[in-house]
């Protein structure tokens, strides 16, 4: 009996050392721990890693469903920024000494927040991605909790919610807050009437989306609007009847008697279309007409035609900035795909660039070394200058221009100020 307990203790002991030496020479990373096994995500194995073949980047957003066009976007800004540096020989890793291309593996969520989910589990439990980026729709907290969990790189362009972000090590978003919108056309209001371009005080007229994002830009008007009655005047509140195009006649009615200045209206793309060929007959017509996000688009823009002229949007980044590394991008990118990118494209394009260039000096595929890379790094060059970091979150926030349509399809950048790219003339909006 006493020799059996001896020889069973010498086989575990054998086994173990076998097991061991397996597992080192597969090149075990351990670096992904399964879920509630370990919530420490930078946990890292003292084990060699093996010379990877490729570096897998992987996303989900919709190539289907009422966001295709968004998920077509995301799509062709992440695929220029990869294949920009799989034509250079790929990433240099220090770690390895050799060059390594990039493999994007992509799949179609469809818009639904939960196959979301489940499509980004796949892509880190089978696919083994290196890092992720970000996706779009509704379950962005879900997207960068897993990233968290499972202690994966996960950098977005299009998520643009700072609490989104905040307490993350792993997840990192490039953006303008949209939540500004409201104080960057009121102070470009202000800007135009400090050179005798508007009235003062300028008489808005406000419409609004129904909703929780209709509501909050409202109040925002209505707040900073109130506390400077000597430069805005509300002489017109209403909000639209749905988030749908709608039956316009009477907000239209309403307008024509109030003969307002400005008119900042927050709506969809396919209601702003509806509501302005309305608008846009209007006699006098407002000095200033701003559908909030929309105006530029290039579907709005044809289906407009002429009448778009004059229209001022907000957008997180424009073809027409000045910056080298702006206008470098733009030709890329319209000699990639044959038309003028637009802040989608930007926005995930500088997600994948700020990715790779992020791997590259560290030198590594752990994810804790491209953590901290991030970290370290600021906006990719190719977004509006005076980016910055909103405090307790690894979000960093670029800045949200406003654009004016002008004739032959090109747009002008009419603030911040410091960007501004010429005088704009139109039928509306001639300031």
């Amino acid at each position: 009996m006493r020799l059996d307990r001896r020889f069973d203790a010498g086989r575990r002991r054998l086994l173990a050392g076998g097991a061991a030496a397996l597992a080192t020479a597969c090149g075990v990373r351990g670096r992904r721990p399964e879920s509630g096994v370990s919530r420490e995500p930078n946990v890292e194995y003292t084990v060699e890693r093996p010379i990877p073949s490729e570096i897998r980047l992987g996303a989900a957003f919709p190539f289907s469903g009422p966001h295709v066009d968004v998920g077509l976007a995301l799509r062709a800004g992440y695929e220029l920024a990869v294949n920009e540096v799989n034509g250079r020989g790929g990433i240099w890793l220090s770690e390895y000494q050799r060059q390594v291309q990039v493999r994007l593996i992509l799949y179609d969520d469809q818009g639904h927040p939960t196959r979301s989910r489940q499509l980004y589990e796949r892509l880190v439990e089978y696919d083994r991605v290196d890092a992720l980026l970000g996706g779009f729709g509704g379950a962005a907290a879900a997207r960068l909790g897993l990233a968290e969990e499972r202690g994966v790189p996960y950098v977005s362009g299009l998520e643009s919610v700072p609490d989104d972000f905040r307490d993350r090590r792993y997840g990192f978003g490039f953006g303008p807050l949209i939540a500004e919108l409201a104080a960057t056309q009121l102070a470009w209001l202000s800007w135009s009437q400090d050179r005798d371009l508007l009235r003062r005080p300028v008489r808005i007229g406000l419409l609004s989306r129904p909703g929780e994002a209709g509501a909050n830009y409202r109040a925002s008007i209505l707040d900073q609007a109130g506390q400077d009655p000597s430069r805005f005047d509300l002489i017109l509140d209403q909000r639209l009847p749905s988030v749908q195009p709608a039956d316009y006649r009477p907000l239209v009615r309403d307008l024509r008697g109030a003969e307002p200045d400005a008119l900042l209206a927050d709506t969809t793309i396919e209601a702003a279309i509806v509501l302005h060929r309305q608008v846009a007959v209007l006699r006098p017509a407002p000095r200033v007409i701003s559908y909030g996000l929309q105006g530029n688009h290039a579907a709005m823009r044809a289906q407009l035609g002429p009448a778009a002229d004059g229209l001022v949007t907000a957008t997180g980044w424009s073809s027409a900035l000045g910056s080298d590394a702006a206008q470098g991008f733009a030709t890329r990118f319209s000699g990639a795909y044959g038309r003028t990118a637009e802040a989608e494209h930007t926005f995930a394009y500088g997600a994948a660039a700020a990715l790779v260039e992020a791997i590259g000096r560290a030198g590594t595929l752990s994810a804790r070394g491209v953590r901290e890379a991030l970290t370290a790094g600021g906006a990719p060059p190719c977004l509006p200058g005076g980016a910055t970091r909103v405090e307790g979150t690894t979000f960093t926030r670029t800045r949200l221009l406003l654009v004016q349509n002008v004739p032959d399809g090109r747009e002008v950048v009419v603030w911040p100020s410091d960007l501004r790219a010429g005088e704009a003339s139109g039928q509306t909006a001639r300031v």
